[in-house]
């Protein structure tokens, strides 16, 4: 039995013993599962493909509201998630999805860009946001930018259709100075 054999094998047991394991079985076969007997001859076990487990997102979005561009981003309402539709702007025919929404003043409201905030205080780069339709993104970076400054800010307008970008007021306590951006790429592109 070549080495590659041996190891295949190995694992395979090591996967059947857990399998066992955790469904109350005993662990202690009589002889390996693929270990020929005296009277078989050796063969290879072919290895399965095992599909590989989709991380779960780490931010989940509510499903957001058509919302025309304009040149102050201003979400009508605090409790509403928005999403910029506006084909003579450009969006999102030819780039990136912006969603925007409001963060609370007051931390006991549950507003979306106030639980956005907290989900992205625990993000890193590499991580999976969810949107309402269930595409999945993978976070490139969070920015934190001064209140007219989003024009100026190149990264938010260095997008593909397979960007995100999500903005909303930094929760600060108090009226915020600055937005919290976060940019991702769809999953898989």
């Amino acid at each position: 039995m070549s080495r590659l054999d041996r190891l295949k094998l190995a694992r395979a047991a090591v996967a059947l013993v857990a399998v066992l394991a955790l469904s109350g079985c005993s662990t202690a076969p009589s002889k390996l599962v693929g270990e020929p007997s005296p009277s078989q001859s050796s063969t290879p076990v072919e290895e399965q493909p095992v599909a590989p487990v989709a991380a779960a997102p780490k931010l989940v979005l509510d499903e957001a509201l058509p919302m025309a561009f304009a040149s102050t981003w201003t979400p009508p309402t605090f409790s509403g998630t928005y999403r910029i539709v506006d084909a003579a702007a450009g969006y999102p025919e030819t780039g990136a999805t912006y969603l925007l929404m409001h963060s609370c003043v007051d931390p006991a409201r549950r507003c979306p860009g106030t639980l956005v905030a907290e989900a992205a205080a625990g993000m890193v780069p590499g991580d999976i946001i969810q949107t309402a339709d269930g595409v999945r993104w993978t976070l490139t970076e969070q920015l934190v930018v001064a209140k007219g400054g989003l024009q100026d800010t190149d990264r938010i307008w260095q997008t593909s259709p397979d960007s995100l970008v999500i903005t909303t007021c930094e929760p600060q306590g108090k009226p915020s100075s600055a937005n919290l951006v976060l940019l991702a790429t769809k999953e898989g592109s």
